[in-house]
């Protein structure tokens, strides 16, 4: 089996297992890897964080960015763009979001302030799958892996436990993150 049959399969296995999580696990366990994720340095140290707007099927960075925002740190969210790739924006308001391109919430570009990657200490990123190497996969399309080529910003993925692997499958332009956050582990490389 190739590497992208690999990914293919494991997409498959692993996006069916995150939507069986009910609702209410869900949210605890997206609430505990927060939690877990802000005493880390990579957080503190962090000015300016990249999250996301997560799907119902995702762990949700909410709770990180609430306390993100509270301690006035600057949080900025990908708007995906045409070409593959991630705008950057700022929210003028927690209201300034739009139903994007994949019905993901997005920042509203007419509400907000664009960014460059270099601004960002913190990415923290969605997936599929993770291992403890740190290895991510996401959904495919590649936005992320071109967004974190070159990028200097410490990068972490949040995930459920259940999206924990013995191995993600590897092309040679896949990013490892340096940490990998669930309720229960922090795995870093």
């Amino acid at each position: 089996m190739t590497v992208t049959e690999q990914k293919k399969a494991m997409r498959v296995t692993l996006r069916a297992q995150c939507k069986a999580l009910p609702a209410p696990l869900r949210e605890a366990l997206s609430r505990a890897a927060c939690e877990r994720l802000v005493g880390l340095s990579l957080f503190a140290d962090a000015a300016c964080i990249l999250a996301y707007k997560a799907m119902p099927h995702e762990c949700d960075p909410q709770g990180l960015v609430d306390l993100a925002i509270r301690l006035g740190k600057r949080v900025a969210f990908p708007v995906c763009g045409d070409d593959y790739t991630l705008r950057l924006l700022l929210p003028s308001a927690p209201d300034a979001f739009v139903k994007g391109k994949y019905g993901i919430w997005e920042p509203d570009p007419a509400r907000s302030e664009t960014i460059q990657s270099e601004a960002l200490d913190l990415i923290v990123l969605p997936g599929v799958a993770f291992d403890a190497a740190c290895n991510r996969l996401g959904q495919g399309a590649g936005y992320y892996d071109r967004l974190l080529t070159g990028a200097r910003a410490r990068k972490v993925g949040v995930a459920f436990p259940v999206q924990i692997v013995p191995a993600v499958p590897m092309d040679v332009h896949d990013i490892p993150l340096d940490a990998v956050v669930t309720a229960d582990t922090v795995f870093s490389r």
